[in-house]
C-alpha cells in the first residue's frame, strides 16, 4: 500500500508539471509497477503466481568445524546420512515448522536443491557435507554440534549408516527420532530395545513405529488435464514395464495423444524397451536434479506405479516399504495408477486414483486418457481430501512423539 500511495503521488506531481496525457501516465504506470516486480524476483522465483524466496540458508561442514553457525531457540535438526530420500526433507521440515520448530537439516549436497519449491524458506537452514567420510572424520565436532537442538530426526536409518550413526552417539540419545524406509532393519539392527517406542517412524501403514508421511513440496496450484495426457513413472531396479510398454502399442494403434514421462537413477527402463513407432510417446531421463524432476511431475497428469505383485521384489511394498512415487502423487496432487493388490498401504480408492490388476491395466490406462478436465478436477480434489487426511494423522504422530520424547527426558 505505501508503495502504490508513494507512486500516485509521484504520478501526481508529474501529471500537474509536465501535463502527460492519461495514456502516457498508464503506461508509466506499469513501468514502475514492473520495475518493483523485478526488484522482488531478484531475490525470489515466480512460481504458479507464487512468490517463492529462491535459496535456502547454506552452510557447509567447516562452518560446523569452525563454530560459524547461531543455534536457534526451539529448534530441530534433521540428519539424512544417506546421498538420497532427499525427496522427504522437504515434508518433514513443513510438519516441524507448522508445530513452531526452527528447522536445521544436515544433508548431503545431493538434496540442497529438494527445497526449490518450498514456501518458507526463511523457516529453515542447511548444512551440507560432500561425502559421508567428512562426518566420520570429524565426528566429535559434529556430535557437539548435534546437542544443541532439542530434538534430532534421523531421516533414513540403513545398515550401510549404522556405524556413522554409532559414532555420533545418536544411538543413545533419547532426544532422536529414528525413520525406517524398510522395516527390515529394525529387527536386523536391534531397534526393538528402544524403551520409548514413539521414536521410531515409518512412511506406510506398517507394524512397527508410528506412520509419519512427508509429501509436501511446496503449496502447489492444482492444473487442468493435458490436451496431451502425459503419465509420469519411474525406472527403478527390478521392475516389470512389460505390461506398460503392451497398453502403450495398444492406445498407440488406437490414435490416442498420451506420452509416458520417465525418470530415475537407473536406466532399467531405457528406450531399448520400446520399438521406433513409441519413440515420441516416451520421454526418458535419468539422474535429474530436484527441480527439474518437481517441473516433470507438475507438468503430468498421473503418475504411474508400476509395482507388481506377481513380482516377488515388489511385494515388500505392500507391508515393509514405500515407493516414492506415492509421496509424489500426494504432494503434486496427481492421480495415480496402482495396481489394487497396493492400493490400501496408501491411501488410494477409486474415487482418488485409478486401479488396475495387470490384465486389465490397458483399459484403465485408456479411461485415465479419455478422462474430460471435469472428471479429472474431482479425482484431483479428492486426492486433495485424503493428503489433508494424511496430513493430519501425521502430525498428530508427531505431537505424541516429541510429547512422549520430553516426558522421558
Amino acid at each position: 500500500m505505501i508503495f502504490i500511495f508513494h507512486k500516485l503521488l509521484f504520478i501526481k506531481y508529474v501529471r500537474k508539471k509536465i501535463k502527460l496525457k492519461k495514456i502516457k501516465i498508464l503506461l508509466f504506470i506499469i513501468l514502475l509497477c514492473l520495475m518493483e516486480k523485478n526488484k522482488i524476483l531478484d531475490n525470489n522465483i515466480l512460481y504458479n503466481n507464487l512468490i517463492i524466496r529462491k535459496e535456502v540458508e547454506k552452510y557447509d561442514l567447516n562452518d560446523i568445524l569452525n563454530f560459524n553457525y547461531t543455534i536457534k531457540k526451539n529448534n530441530i535438526l534433521i540428519f539424512e546420512p544417506h546421498a538420497y530420500h532427499y525427496e522427504c526433507s522437504p515434508g518433514y521440515a513443513k510438519y516441524f515448522i507448522d508445530l513452531g520448530f526452527n528447522v536445521d537439516i544436515l544433508m548431503h549436497k545431493n538434496g540442497s536443491d529438494s527445497f526449490c519449491l518450498f514456501q518458507h524458506k526463511e523457516k529453515i537452514r542447511l548444512f551440507l557435507y560432500y561425502d559421508i567420510s567428512q562426518i566420520n572424520s570429524f565426528y566429535k565436532n559434529v556430535s557437539d554440534f548435534m546437542n544443541h537442538y532439542t530434538f534430532i530426526l534421523i531421516q533414513t536409518i540403513s545398515e550401510k549408516r549404522i556405524e556413522t550413526i554409532s559414532k555420533l552417539d545418536l544411538l543413545n540419545k533419547r532426544k532422536v527420532i529414528y525413520v525406517f524406509h524398510f522395516t527390515y532393519y529394525y529387527d536386523k539392527l536391534n531397534f526393538t530395545k528402544i524403551e520409548n517406542q514413539n521414536r521410531i517412524w515409518t512412511l506406510g501403514h506398517f507394524s512397527i513405529g508410528l506412520q509419519v508421511v512427508p509429501y509436501y513440496v511446496g503449496d502447489i496450484k492444482l492444473k487442468d488435464k493435458n490436451k496431451k495426457t502425459r503419465f509420469f513413472t519411474v525406472s527403478t531396479i527390478s521392475r516389470n514395464y512389460n505390461f506398460l510398454v503392451s497398453a502403450a502399442k495398444k492406445l498407440k494403434n488406437e490414435n490416442l495423444d498420451f506420452q509416458v514421462v520417465v525418470v530415475g537413477k537407473v536406466r532399467k527402463f531405457s528406450s531399448k524397451n520400446i520399438n521406433k513407432n513409441l519413440k515420441a510417446n516416451f520421454l526418458f531421463n535419468y539422474r535429474v536434479n530436484f527441480e527439474t524432476l518437481y517441473n516433470m511431475v507438475d507438468s503430468s497428469d498421473y503418475i504411474i506405479l508400476t509395482l507388481d505383485n506377481k513380482n516377488k521384489k515388489d511385494k515388500i511394498f505392500k507391508d515393509k516399504k514405500v515407493t516414492g512415487a506415492a509421496q509424489l502423487s500426494y504432494g503434486f496432487v496427481k492421480p495415480a495408477l496402482i495396481n489394487s493388490y497396493f492400493k490400501d498401504n496408501y491411501n488410494m480408492t477409486e474415487e482418488n486414483s485409478f486401479i488396475f490388476n495387470k490384465s486389465n491395466f490397458y483399459s484403465v490406462m485408456k479411461k485415465a486418457i479419455l478422462l474430460n478436465n471435469k472428471n479429472y478436477k474431482l479425482m484431483q480434489k479428492n486426492l486433495l481430501e485424503t493428503t489433508k487426511l494424511i496430513y493430519n494423522y501425521s502430525i498428530r504422530n508427531i505431537q505424541k512423539t516429541l510429547d512422549s520424547i520430553l516426558i522421558n527426558l
